[in-house]
């Protein structure tokens, strides 16, 4: 997921159940900032399978 973030320090996402109450929110933040890079990779992945 998090070579969808455009800056990423770090290839995976923590497990949060080591880091307390902020390793949550910390993970949500991480997903959060994935989510556009990786429904951009989704769309261009779409429109090139339904354009062949």
């Amino acid at each position: 997921m998090r070579s969808f973030q455009s800056n990423a320090a770090f290839s995976e996402v923590p497990d949060p159940y080591y880091g307390g109450v902020d390793g949550f929110q910390k993970v949500y933040e991480i997903l959060d900032s994935s989510l556009d890079g990786f429904i951009e990779a989704l769309e261009k992945n779409h429109t090139e399978i339904t354009n062949r």
